[in-house]
């Protein structure tokens, strides 16, 4: 089964903001360092700090979090399909919007979560082209002290736990020029031997790009239409395309040669492939 598309981002224009307006947007975590399984608890928290009101947009297309290891992603808030509305908050001087998100991090030690690794958090809301600065915590192995004199315990014979589904993700070209198109070939396959309930439709998809300076792209699918359940059979496969116009969208960011790894979320479950731009 193949299903192809080639989305466009959908830009949200800043507003200008009146004479008056200040505003501070705090990335936080509820502490600076964590063992392997804990749950990193982030809070985005915006504030009015001027003399009128503050107006913005927020929706969950606009508002995700984010988590990378040395430029490399590692974790999003929301990899599967995501409403496309946008609401307007207003808040009045002194008031404060927050915007909260989990992540339950792996227990064993990928490289996002090896102890003494650092892991940098961002955010993606943007206000009259602000984000909040990006946040970076650690992690380290918690201690244990064993009980005395420990009866050994039988080991449990257990069958190897696999994701039913594994995204592969490819670059047209391994190798391009900086500013020029960009198009992923992303493969879902049912891995298992049974029936898989997939996604299909529109916002199913999500994406990014990170270059050696940070990301530079972020992409979700806001066309209006429909998102509904289909079936992978076992051993299936279906390929989506994406294209990216090898711009930046990022606030401040800029598309540099060097070394870029794209990522892409599909059905809860998150595809990478590297390439390379040059002069």
């Amino acid at each position: 089964m193949k299903t192809t598309f080639r989305p466009e981002v959908e830009a949200v224009e800043s507003k200008v903001l009146p004479t008056g307006s200040a505003f501070s947007l705090v990335l936080s975590s509820d502490r600076p360092v964590y063992a392997p399984g804990d749950t990193v608890h982030l809070t985005l928290t915006v504030t009015d700090t001027g003399t009128g009101e503050l107006d913005f947009r927020d929706g969950p297309s606009i508002d995700g979090f984010s988590a990378s290891v040395n430029g490399a992603p590692a974790w999003i808030s929301n990899p599967g399909p995501v409403a496309t509305f946008a609401r307007l908050v207003a808040l009045q001087p002194g008031e404060s919007y927050k915007i909260t998100a989990d992540w339950k991090t792996p227990t064993t030690t990928p490289a996002s979560t090896a102890p003494g690794v650092p892991v940098t958090f961002r955010n993606d809301l943007a206000i009259d082209g602000t984000t909040a600065t990006p946040l970076t915590v650690s992690f380290q192995t918690r201690a244990t002290t064993p009980p005395p004199n420990p009866t050994p315990l039988p080991t449990p014979t257990a069958k190897p736990v696999t994701a039913p589904l594994v995204l592969k993700v490819k670059a047209d070209r391994p190798m391009q020029r900086a500013g020029r198109p960009v198009t992923f070939t992303v493969t879902e396959t049912n891995v298992t031997d049974h029936d898989v309930n997939v996604l299909g439709g529109a916002g199913i998809l999500t994406a990014s790009v990170t270059g050696p300076k940070g990301a530079v792209w972020h992409f979700r699918d806001l066309r209006l239409g429909a998102t509904f359940q289909t079936v992978l059979h076992a051993g299936q496969s279906r390929t989506l395309t994406l294209t990216w116009n090898g711009r930046a969208d990022a606030h401040a960011a800029r598309v540099t040669p060097g070394a870029f790894i794209v990522s892409v979320g599909l059905d809860n479950t998150i595809g990478s492939a590297a390439f390379r731009l040059t002069r």
